[in-house]
């Protein structure tokens, strides 16, 4: 079966395939208008050092007894992302209904997401969530989380008050709406799979009728019941089945019953008896 013999079969089952062309176009209509909004919320901080008062050139500097300076703070900022990573504080600080990753992309299950490069000093704060507000409180608890992460961090290694790093807010939470998805595109790939689907089932319907009509002969007329039916079909396959008789025995046995019947002999008889008037 090419594509025109799809195509006629289309046409013969054109109310199927008309159905299923309107489902789903008033499908895709019911789920464009079903769209909700969507807002992202974004952040950034970076770690610095807040420089006490100048020293004197004798004096040591404080951060080299703090570790997690160690890289120009690199240690401190990567442990305090990988803290605000972890489940428990996704779980934590994520407002209701927000997700770290755009809509438009597969989700990687995380509620925010925490961006850092090599390159780049800063660390930035992602998430979409289903209103401003929502986002925008998101990346504030994330902002401060992390100055706390910071402070505990460097508590456990003992890192000395004159010698600590913290965090510092270069982007205060800003919250932007996404554009919606177009209703176009939605409208065509809904009607896309409204084609495929009328294709199928008048595909399916012909094949449905064909057998139907195949099957009619052995359907039983009406007045005559299905025993009668048997019985004829029974009878049909004994004949079918019997042995078939030679033609030229068939004839023989037809001239020896002709000569034995009565009407035969009497005139045979007739013509016996003329023949011997004649002599």
């Amino acid at each position: 079966m090419d594509t025109l013999d799809v195509l006629l079969i289309c046409l013969k089952r054109w109310y199927v395939f008309l159905l299923l062309l309107l489902l789903a176009f008033f499908t895709s209509l019911g789920l464009g208008n079903d769209q909700r909004r969507v807002y992202s919320g974004t952040g950034n901080f970076a770690v610095i050092y807040r420089a006490p008062p100048p020293v004197t050139p004798k004096q040591v500097d404080p951060r080299t007894a703090n570790p997690m300076a160690a890289g120009d703070g690199s240690l401190l900022k990567q442990s305090i992302v990988n803290d605000l990573r972890s489940a428990k504080s996704q779980r934590e600080l994520a407002g209701p209904g927000v997700i770290g990753t755009d809509p438009s992309t597969p989700a990687d299950g995380s509620l925010f997401a925490v961006v850092t490069t090599a390159t780049s000093a800063t660390v930035t704060i992602t998430t979409f969530g289903p209103s401003q507000a929502v986002a925008k409180a998101t990346v504030d608890r994330v902002l401060t989380a992390a100055q706390e992460r910071a402070t505990t961090i460097q508590d456990r290694v003992g890192a000395p008050p004159t010698g600590r790093l913290t965090t510092f807010v270069t982007l205060p939470a800003q919250t932007t709406v996404l554009p919606p998805p177009s209703k176009i595109k939605l409208v065509v790939a809904v009607m896309a799979v409204g084609v495929i689907a009328g294709a199928g089932l008048s595909l399916l319907l012909d094949r449905l009728m064909s057998k139907r009509r195949e099957g009619r002969n052995d359907v039983p007329q009406e007045g005559r019941g299905k025993a009668w039916w048997r019985r004829r079909r029974k009878g049909a396959d004994d004949v079918s089945s019997a042995p078939q008789a030679d033609p030229g025995h068939v004839a023989q046995d037809d001239l020896a019953a002709r000569a034995g019947s009565p009407t035969h002999l009497a005139r045979a008889n007739r013509e016996t008896l003329g023949a011997q008037e004649t002599g």
